[in-house]
């Protein structure tokens, strides 16, 4: 799922010659992210993209949650 859309978000970039940034918020197995994702196309002199420089920042601390079964209670 993350690299499906890394790569469209790449390709997006590429194409528009325009950064993308973008916000994630992503629950895994339980575990809790909240990210950003920044990439920059960089450009020759004939103004064509040749390279995307891609940054990634952690938000917040990873942190885990469980759900309770109501069943349970």
């Amino acid at each position: 799922m993350h690299a499906q859309s890394t790569m469209n978000e790449y390709l997006r970039c590429k194409e528009t010659r325009q950064p993308f940034y973008h916000e994630i918020d992503q629950v895994v197995c339980g575990v809790v992210r909240h990210y950003v994702r920044l990439m920059l196309p960089l450009a020759n002199t004939d103004g064509n993209v040749i390279k995307i420089a891609y940054g990634v920042r952690l938000l917040e601390s990873f942190y885990q949650f469980s759900v309770e079964n109501p069943a349970n209670s």
